[in-house]
């Protein structure tokens, strides 16, 4: 009969946990560096779709002329090349919309680009009414280069020319009945002319020049009630619901959205 020694057993029960232990280690995952250029109108979209959280991606000198561009699910880093910035890597929206929409709180960093453009979308006038009141205007979108519900870090990069959307006018209402009748209110201008968050802001050796939040909309015009104008947006530059913190930057020539003091004039 063949006997195993204390000591033989010991190291069978060592390497037999090392087994176990091995095979309830899931894999981490590594970031990726993604190099893309502008060769494709929605070159930074379709490299978002294929990138895994963590990752960077890397944007070749040139102008992205992109919008609305979507993020969900992952921390992303937007970055220039090595030896390029602000004024060679350029993400111009063209007013066509906002730049970047991250729909919940993961983290978006740009470094050393400049976002330039953008603007949220407006509002939708109310309807005009022949048989009563006024349609309500409604508010302007948040958020004229970046909306986010996560933490937003600007490092070496500049936003300019941006602004968040303007508040819908408000419908006329009937004009010649009983003073029951009257005309829509205007939505309110959006805020956050540059970046809104319900994050956290951090800017480090960047620029904000230009940009507006949102203008409020005319209220609707009726004989008996003219409707009530909208508000204007509050943060021209940045509106967040966390912490702002600014080191070695400046923001100039930016402002919060008028509120509109007129009314719509019937047709």
């Amino acid at each position: 009969m063949t006997r195993m020694s204390s000591n033989g057993t010991g190291r069978f029960i060592t390497v037999l946990a090392f087994l176990l232990i091995d095979a309830f280690v899931a894999p981490v995952a590594m970031a990726n560096i993604i190099t893309i250029d502008n060769s494709s109108a929605t070159a930074i979209q379709d490299n978002i779709a294929r990138a895994n959280n963590g990752d960077t991606i890397v944007l070749s000198p040139g102008i992205y002329r992109e919008s609305g561009i979507p993020i969900t699910g992952k921390n992303l880093t937007f970055r220039a090349a090595d030896g390029h910035g602000t004024t060679d890597t350029i993400i111009d929206a063209q007013s066509a919309g906002r730049i970047f929409n991250v729909t919940d709180t993961s983290s978006l960093t740009i470094d050393n680009l400049t976002l330039q453009n953008g603007h949220a979308p407006d509002g939708t006038s109310g309807s005009d009414s022949s048989t009563g009141d006024g349609g309500i205007g409604t508010a302007g979108s948040d958020g004229g280069a970046i909306f986010s519900y996560g933490p937003v870090a600007l490092s070496s990069s500049a936003i300019t020319g941006c602004s968040a959307g303007n508040g819908g006018n408000g419908g006329n209402g009937l004009d010649s009945a009983a003073p029951v009748y009257h005309g829509g209110s205007g939505g309110a201008g959006g805020k956050g002319g540059a970046v809104y968050t319900a994050g956290n802001v951090t800017l480090n050796a960047s620029t904000i020049t230009n940009c507006f939040a949102g203008r409020g909309g005319a209220g609707g015009y009726a004989i008996y009630g003219e409707g009530s104008s909208g508000v204007g947006g509050s943060g021209g530059a940045i509106r967040s619901d966390g912490t702002v913190i600014l080191t070695s930057s400046t923001i100039s020539g930016c402002r919060a959205g008028d509120g509109n003091t007129g009314n719509k004039v019937p047709v």
